[in-house]
């Protein structure tokens, strides 16, 4: 295995949030443009993450809408209609009350969904795990 894909990908990350960190706590010259320069870096890499994010939903649900998958399309236009009535209502006033009312009637809402559904597939998963078949898994 290299250099790169054993031990750089693991200590960039550290020595980003080290700097950051850093300048935070303490003054110093050089620390602060350095800690600025990643954040900008940072924004930028999550707005490209953002667009490629959307491209992937309108492409996954336009195809399932287009191929008219059981049980799955109709879904899809929902997603999609929603999506696109949300980034619009974004465009046009993100702090007019009908973005601020879809913000907390949509979003919060499938938030709320995807937590639930995360932890009950944990629960479940750890059930299956941690079933006392021997000892070991007794003890554990």
């Amino acid at each position: 295995m290299s250099f790169v894909k054993s031990t750089a990908f693991k200590y960039i990350p550290i020595l980003v949030f080290a700097i950051i960190i850093a300048d935070y706590f303490v003054t110093l010259s050089g620390l602060g443009s350095i800690a600025e320069a990643l954040r900008q870096f940072a924004v930028v890499i999550s707005n490209i993450a953002l667009g490629l994010g959307v491209i992937s939903l309108l492409r996954i649900h336009g195809k399932n809408v287009q191929r008219r998958l059981e049980g799955r399309w109709l879904y899809s236009i929902v997603t999609i209609v929603t999506f696109v009535t949300v980034f619009i209502l974004g465009l046009i006033n993100s702090n007019g009350e009908q973005y601020q009312w879809a913000f907390r009637n949509v979003y919060t809402t499938l938030e709320q969904t995807m937590y639930a559904s995360t932890g009950f597939f944990i629960v479940s998963s750890a059930y299956r795990a941690f079933r006392a078949r021997n000892i070991d898994a007794a003890l554990l």
